[in-house]
């Protein structure tokens, strides 16, 4: 027997219709009312397996953090490539954020003066590359876009039926606070020797109004690493629009070691990271010198770029489109453990990425790994997943007081009833007095 659905046609009609709503609810994600065919997450994210060596920084060099002073003349860049031999239009829009990056209530003529789309029209093919890929740069702020507020930004790469490329985070400061910060001696007697640990004072400076202490939050993470956060809105103490974070082991981070770096600069020779070089199957291959665990070792000085990378490649004035890729072979020689093994660093958005997963060799007691890069120098740890899923670099790297860690503070104020956090303050310091 029939339903009176199924003899209806017009509420069978009704139903089919409903039904691939949802059905299309299911796989497109609306953002400030732009409708994308990925679910958006708002940090640092690759979305096409074609998109490699992603990298957003202050003007010209690719190791500071992508972080503007409001109405200045200083500019950022972004740096992506597309493995395939010709260019696609894209389009790029950015979005504003609150401290803890869930979307403010600003409309975009609020944060920004421009468009809400606009074209990426600056690429070029690789020249002579034996894997050919297209780069892409973007410049902001720029013709198409100004910012008006401080405060946490993404910037958003598209393609035109807006499936998305990737994701990128920075900031914009108004620096109208001002900070004072402590190196301590950690409070916990296990962490003396493998943490670092820090007080701060915050400032607000020409203040006329009186600001309440949860108004103000600070915030301080590791090596540009955004899953080493941490945050505080619970100032110790507070008088005059002055703000003591001064809680002993609030702001106390895992020493870590100084991170693993490989130079792959060239595909023509060998450097002292690489064992061999050998070209097949259409690919270079860098078979890289093999790594142990440190877990255990003594702390050992040494220069590095706090766990980002350089693109370097033949000649640096075509660095963008000479640079080679190739397959990055990884050696770490311990026993086998019960977690699995990762490669993390900038050059996996501070991620346990599938593509950067180690395999356990039983014939020669080794964890290996095979991932395609573009010559460069890259730091780098050996990670496993914690408790919450994010890399745990103490199993394999082991921590040390000692290591020159790089660090960066962010102070947002919210006064009652703003729609929005504002960025007052940010900067870069050291695990040492500099």
């Amino acid at each position: 027997m029939k339903s009176r659905s199924d003899s209806n046609p017009y509420m069978l009609f009704f139903q089919q219709t409903l039904r691939l709503y949802l059905s299309l609810c299911l796989c497109l994600f609306i953002w400030n009312g732009r409708l994308f065919a990925q679910e958006f997450v708002p940090k640092d994210t690759i979305y096409d397996s074609k998109v490699y060596t992603v990298q957003l920084f202050h003007n010209s060099d690719s190791i500071v953090a992508p972080v503007l002073y409001l109405k200045s003349n200083q500019s950022l860049s972004l740096q992506f490539d597309l493995l395939e031999s010709q260019g696609r239009r894209l389009y790029y829009s950015i979005y504003h954020f609150n401290s803890d990056w869930t979307p403010s209530d600003l409309e975009l003529p609020e944060y920004m003066e421009g468009f809400d789309r606009a074209d990426i029209t600056d690429y070029s093919t690789s020249l002579r590359t034996l894997y050919p890929y297209t780069h892409y740069s973007l410049s902001l702020p720029n013709s198409n876009c100004r910012f008006l507020v401080s405060g946490n930004y993404i910037v958003l790469v598209y393609e035109e039926d807006n499936t998305l490329l990737l994701s990128r985070r920075f900031f914009i400061t108004d620096q109208s606070f001002s900070v004072k910060y402590r190196i301590e001696t950690p409070y916990r007697p296990a962490e003396v020797h493998s943490h670092q640990e820090f007080t701060f004072e915050v400032q607000a400076i020409h203040s006329e109004k009186h600001i309440a202490t949860n108004e103000v939050t600070l915030q301080v993470w590791q090596n540009q690493n955004p899953y080493s956060l941490i945050s505080s809105n619970d100032p110790n103490s507070s008088l005059d629009n002055i703000f003591r974070f001064d809680k002993r082991s609030v702001f106390s981070f895992p020493g870590l070691k100084e991170f693993r770096q490989k130079d792959i600069r060239t595909v023509v020779s060998k450097t002292r990271d690489i064992v061999t070089w050998d070209e097949k199957g259409g690919d270079y291959h860098a078979y890289l010198t093999t790594d142990f665990s440190r877990a255990y070792k003594p702390f050992v000085s040494d220069f590095d770029f706090n766990g980002k990378y350089v693109i370097t490649g033949i000649s640096d004035q075509n660095k963008n489109t000479s640079a080679e890729y190739f397959k990055a072979h990884f050696r770490l020689e311990v026993p086998e453990v019960d977690k699995a093994v990762y490669i993390v660093g900038a050059l996996t958005d501070w991620q346990l990425k599938p593509e950067f997963k180690m395999q356990y060799d039983q014939s020669d007691q080794s964890y290996k790994a095979s991932v395609l890069l573009k010559t460069g120098i890259y730091n780098f740890f050996y990670a496993v997943p914690d408790e919450r899923g994010l890399p745990d670099f103490s199993e394999l790297e082991g921590n040390s007081q000692e290591t020159e860690n790089e660090y960066y503070m962010g102070v947002y104020y919210r006064p009652f009833g703003a729609r929005y956090d504002q960025l007052k303050y940010f900067k870069q310091f050291f695990s040492y007095n500099k």
